[in-house]
């Protein structure tokens, strides 16, 4: 488990890095974000949540982007034969620097979450706590061509000691010179996620619209994912997941 001293530190430093070098991005008004988005697959293991962000620039190519979210987790494990069921709602408030580069950008952001956690072992009752601790997430979007862009993105929270990473390519399909109101993706990703108790390693498509006059992308995803826990069987099936995103 990362100590809460050196996670501070590796978010300080990481932000100190993008605020250095040369920039190709001018500052403009600040603007605001919405976004949503949940996944889930057939073994009671799913996550969702809603936020909200402001995006201020502070000086060429670079941004002051903060960010608060309510979530839910849920998954399930299975150690000698016993299934234990985990709820966990959550609040995090982040912030960070987003810094443009030539054809795409990278950002870091930091902060706190706080989870309600409820663990249920077999038919047994519930036993439920709160626990908290940092909050670390890395994103980047690159472009790779005129209709390719690659695009990266982990967070890592204390507080459920869960790692989720995502990989993924887009193609753009359509409105290719963006004189049309609406513009359709298609893609593949790859996600590993978990923690101690649980893991999970996905791919598969996507798709997205991009509905260009008034700035919302809206995201269905599917694909195949196995599932286990260090002491229990894999689970392999179908997953599946939808996303959106605005901006004010």
């Amino acid at each position: 488990m990362i100590s809460s001293t050196r996670f501070g530190w590796s978010v300080l430093a990481v932000i100190a890095v993008l605020s250095l070098g040369p920039s190709v991005s001018s500052a403009g008004t600040p603007t605001f974000e919405g976004l949503a988005g949940w996944e889930g697959d057939g073994w009671s293991q799913g996550y969702g949540f809603v936020g909200a962000g402001a995006l201020q620039p502070i000086g060429p190519g670079l941004t002051l982007v903060t960010r608060v979210s309510a979530s839910y987790l849920s998954y399930a494990f299975e150690s000698e034969g016993v299934t234990t069921s985990v709820r966990s709602p959550g609040l995090s408030a982040m912030t960070g620097l987003r810094r443009g580069l030539a054809g795409g950008t990278i950002a870091v952001l930091g902060g706190y979450e706080t989870r309600w956690e409820e663990r249920r072992i077999g038919e047994g009752r519930g036993a439920t706590g709160v626990t908290g601790g940092g909050v670390l997430q890395a994103d980047a979007d690159v472009g790779l061509g005129r209709r390719w862009r690659g695009f990266l993105f982990g967070n890592y929270a204390q507080a459920g000691r869960y790692l989720f990473s995502r990989t993924a390519l887009r193609w753009q399909a359509t409105n290719r010179e963006w004189v049309d109101p609406v513009a359709f993706f298609l893609g593949i990703e790859g996600i590993r996620q978990g923690n101690d108790d649980s893991a999970a390693l996905q791919a598969g498509p996507f798709v997205e619209w991009s509905v260009v006059p008034i700035r919302i992308s809206v995201t269905l995803r599917g694909g195949y994912k196995d599932r286990w826990s260090p002491n229990g069987p894999h689970h392999r099936g179908a997953y599946g997941g939808v996303g959106l995103y605005h901006r004010f």
